[in-house]
């Protein structure tokens, strides 16, 4: 007898328990198995990434991956520890953070790579960021303006975030930034 989970295909992007997402592309002029393989192995991350200033593994079996990575802040330059487990698949790498910055309660998402269409030497990069806010904090950090809401501001800031990562790697893997 063949029993099959019920969350068997889920993925923390398609679980409903989060409140607000947000999902950046961006096709990168390199094969596959290097724009996947520089970002599945995280120790060499300071050695391409001006922000990230040291990468701490605790574990890494070749799937599951916990470090913590120490980022110099965008808005003055200080120093920020993030906590990240990752499951490693191929063609996706699936995050989380167990201890989120103040104003969120949870924090995760995944990155898919596929080869994009019609060419071996380019692939296709997603980047898909989930939340839920904490309710007492967020309001406090992001306050709610006539420009934006709390949760349109976290959004816009998740969402830059990426938009930063990709073009980041792009460099790294190409030589070329943003258009």
């Amino acid at each position: 007898m063949t029993t099959v989970s019920p969350t068997a295909g889920l993925t923390i992007d398609t679980h409903p328990g989060f409140a607000h997402r947000t999902v950046q592309t961006l096709v990168i002029e390199a094969p596959l198995d290097a724009v996947y393989g520089a970002l599945f192995e995280v120790r060499a991350w300071p050695q391409y990434l001006p922000h990230v200033q040291e990468i701490d593994v605790r574990y890494d079996d070749g799937r599951y991956q916990e470090f913590f990575m120490t980022v110099a802040s965008e808005t003055d330059g200080s120093q920020l520890r993030v906590r990240s487990i990752r499951n490693c698949r191929p063609g996706e790498i699936e995050f989380f953070q167990p201890e989120p910055p103040e104003f969120l309660r949870h924090h995760g998402g995944i990155w898919r790579f596929t080869q994009a269409a019609g060419n071996p030497e380019h692939t296709h990069v997603e980047v898909t960021h989930v939340w839920n806010l904490h309710e007492e904090v967020a309001p406090l950090v992001y306050p709610a303006t006539e420009e934006a809401s709390t949760e349109e501001q976290v959004t816009t800031m998740l969402a830059g975030h990426s938009k930063l990562a990709l073009d980041s790697w792009r460099k790294v893997l190409t030589g070329k930034g943003g258009e």
